[in-house]
């Protein structure tokens, strides 16, 4: 990922959905004298990071929900990633690309 402070973890991941686990670095947290690295605010931002990714293909938004937060006594925070929207519009896509001919059942015939 982007940045060293955390450590990101995929725990689950399918075609629209993804869900990610993230933990404070331990290393960074010893170096800097605290138990935990960021607070709420902070995980709102890669909240809106995981949000805008498919934004970057030209796709919709994902939809984020923080479930689990160490910064309110958790282990870990865990963001569950709702990319439905932009895999409908990615499929919608790929048909109307396909040409008639692939679309077909009848055999080749020359």
């Amino acid at each position: 990922f982007y940045e060293q402070n955390c450590n990101y973890q995929i725990s689950q991941l399918s075609e629209s959905h993804c869900q990610v686990q993230v933990r404070s670095n331990p290393q960074i947290a010893d170096l800097l004298r605290v138990r935990k690295l960021g607070n709420e605010h902070i995980c709102a931002l890669k909240a809106g990071i995981f949000a805008s990714a498919p934004h970057y293909l030209g796709l919709p938004f994902a939809r984020v929900e923080e479930t689990h937060c160490e910064h309110r006594g958790e282990e870990f925070c865990r963001f569950h990633i709702d990319f439905s929207e932009a895999q409908r519009l990615v499929a919608q896509r790929a048909r109307e690309l396909t040409p008639p001919a692939a679309k077909s059942d009848r055999p080749y015939r020359h």
